[in-house]
């Protein structure tokens, strides 16, 4: 079971990692106002055209699904994803 851990003030809200989840364990929840409302993540600094433009942020709702294969991690053009190990 893992955690997911994201610097969003270098996050570009691209969705890659969502994109390339096989199981499905990562999903983009949408940027509103100035806030996201996860662990783990800072706040993010986001504004204007940019904030139009970007899909969203990423989150892990439910740990369990992710296997670990770590290619959300991997494809991450700025690499500000990290996979921590939780227990169940």
């Amino acid at each position: 079971m893992y955690e997911l851990a994201l610097n969003a003030r270098q996050c570009l809200c691209c969705g890659i990692c969502a994109d390339v989840c096989t199981p499905r364990a990562l999903r983009l929840r949408p940027w509103r106002g100035r806030t996201v409302e996860r662990r783990h993540v800072a706040a993010p600094v986001l504004a204007g055209a940019a904030a139009a433009v970007a899909e969203g942020f990423p989150i892990m709702p439910d740990g369990a699904q992710c296997d670990g294969c770590f290619d959300c991690i991997n494809e991450c053009p700025v690499s500000v994803l990290q996979l921590v190990a939780c227990e169940a």
